[in-house]
């Protein structure tokens, strides 16, 4: 048995079997440092929203939304494909092209689709 054989069930489903470790991980990584910006710029606004001219307002709101969606997008990407991260991948091998091109659009559809509202 390997080490994340236990993760995957028979049909090939991915099991999230140490959900705390797995929310530690997504909380406290590299990319962490987006997420917490963008608590602490909606935090500053919250704070300092009526004392703003609106249009500082609409830019810092875009910039929080535009970050959240970046890191929403690279956190979807590692969930869905944890085996086939674009660093694991030899670098001249077509599966790391389509790796780097499959989390490309799914974090710029993240980013458009927190961007527009949806």
């Amino acid at each position: 048995m390997t080490e994340h054989e236990h993760d995957v069930n028979d049909s090939g489903v991915y099991i999230l079997s140490n959900f705390g470790s797995n929310v530690r991980s997504v909380l406290f990584s590299r990319m962490s440092l987006w997420l917490w910006a963008t608590i602490a710029i909606k935090t500053f606004l919250n704070t300092f929203w009526n004392d703003m001219p609106v249009d500082i307002q609409v830019g810092i709101s875009k910039i929080t939304l535009l970050t959240a969606g970046a890191w929403l997008g690279y956190w979807i990407d590692r969930t869905i494909f944890p085996y086939a991260r674009p660093h694991s991948l030899p670098r001249l091998s077509p599966a790391y092209s389509t790796a780097q091109l499959r989390r490309a659009i799914l974090v710029s559809a993240s980013i458009l689709g927190i961007a527009l509202g949806v």
